[in-house]
Formats: structure tokens, sequence, C-alpha cells
């Protein structure tokens, strides 16, 4: 039973997924904001659990990119097409893009680019052998965890002095604008830090140590809008990271 202890957590992580494709379907989005927290435990403690009780093997690798592929390429994928479905219906200029007899916005399907790109980056994963230590491109769901902060900003329509974010947030222009990005830094050739602690010394995990201050803060002044700024802080202290220390 030891061995199978990892392989249930990775399956906790894709029953979660699943939940939170599911309340994105049905307008839920702070429903499916907590699926995918829950999805993000699950995968953190999967990997934490089977090297603990040394039971790491290629069935759990290849499952845990299984359960990836659908909390973290469909599902930020699948909230990038709601929201620009409901971004057509705000703006009557874009009306005319509106459900086709399928029952698909055809435009909206760009959303998909994020998926795809996903999971390029989960396959690519399996057989780099340069990830060991650093990732190449940005991970998963680092990439999810963005999304959902715009899920959840969209969920409670925060403000920003006089702006209501939510309501920014669907932009058709932004959102579009968002997708390529969005796909390119999965699969771009960057490294960047990986979130094992070595030890707990300063000097070896300072960009580490410095990521989670620059996050605190953001919480502290930003709130729930923070959890979008999440990977966009991990990303330029990754690029900080690698400038400082290897030249480039």
């Amino acid at each position: 039973m030891k061995k199978h202890i990892a392989d249930l957590l990775t399956l906790g992580n894709l029953f979660f997924g699943c939940c939170a494709v599911v309340c994105i379907l049905n307008a839920a989005p702070t429903e499916a904001f907590g699926f995918l927290i829950l999805a993000f435990i699950a995968d953190a403690l999967d990997g934490q659990v089977a090297r603990m009780l040394n039971t790491t093997s290629v069935f759990g690798k290849e499952l845990d990119s299984i359960a990836d592929t659908v909390s973290f390429a469909l599902a930020p994928g699948m909230i990038l097409y709601v929201l620009l479905c409901k971004s057509f219906a705000m703006h009557a200029d874009w009306m005319k893009y509106g459900q086709q007899a399928t029952g698909i916005v055809v435009p909206a399907l760009a959303a998909f680019l994020v998926t795809l790109a996903g999971a390029y980056r989960l396959a690519k994963y399996n057989v780099d052998t340069r990830q060991s230590d650093r990732f190449i491109g940005v991970p998963t769901p680092a990439n999810t965890l963005f999304v959902a902060g715009l899920l959840l900003i969209y969920a409670t329509n925060p403000m920003l002095g006089d702006i209501e974010l939510g309501n920014r947030l669907l932009d058709p222009y932004l959102l579009f604008s968002l997708i390529p990005i969005l796909a390119f830094w999965q699969v771009a050739e960057i490294p960047m830090m990986n979130f094992r602690m070595k030890g707990l010394g300063w000097a070896e995990n300072k960009f580490r140590y410095i990521l989670l201050i620059l996050i605190l803060a953001a919480f502290v002044a930003l709130g729930d809008i923070a959890v979008a700024l999440i990977t966009v802080l991990y990303v330029f202290v990754s690029l900080a990271e690698n400038l400082l220390t290897r030249g480039k």
C-alpha cells in the first residue's frame, strides 16, 4: 500500500482539476479557484511523499503529467475561454462573435493555445534532463496560478483606486494580448528557479527568500489581487537570478 500513497495524491490532483473545470463551466469562479488550490496542494505533496517513502517511479511521473494536463493545462485554458465569452457579451462591438449553433464561441477558442502549450511543456519536462535543478520555461502550476488569480479578480471585482478590476479584466483586447504571453512563457527556453529549498541558509536560497518577501509584501498591499502577481514576481526574480549568477 505504501507505494500507492503518492499516486493517490496525484489522482487527488486530477480529481480536483476535474471539479475546477466543472465549476468554471457552471459559473462558480470562487469554487473553481478553491479546487485549483487543492490541486496545487496535492501536486506539491505527491512528489514530496514519493521521495520521503522512497517510492518514486516512472509510472508515478507519467501519472503526474496526466493529472497536471487537466489541472494545469485544460483548466487555465477553460478559464480564459469563459472570460473571453463573457467579455464578448459585455462589449457591443464583439457581440457578433456570440455563441454559434454548436455552442462554441469560435474566436474564444484561442484561449486553448494556453492548454496546448501546457501539454507540450509537460511532455517536454518528462524527457528533458536539464530540468533536475532548474525549470526551463514557466511551470504549468505557476502559469495556472496566474490565470486562477485572474479568475479571482473577476469573481471579487476588487477596486484599485477608482478602477473596478473585475470589469476592466473583461476587455477582449487585454485577454487576447495575454494568451500568447501565457502560451509562450511555458515553452520558452528560459531557465527558471525551482521551488525546492537547499537547506535554510541565505546564500543558497537568497532568491527564494527574496521571492517570498515580495509575495508577502504584495498580499499586504493588494490583498487578493496579489494572487495573479505571484507568477509575475516569480518570472522577474528568476530572470534576475539568471542575470546575476550566470551573466546572461
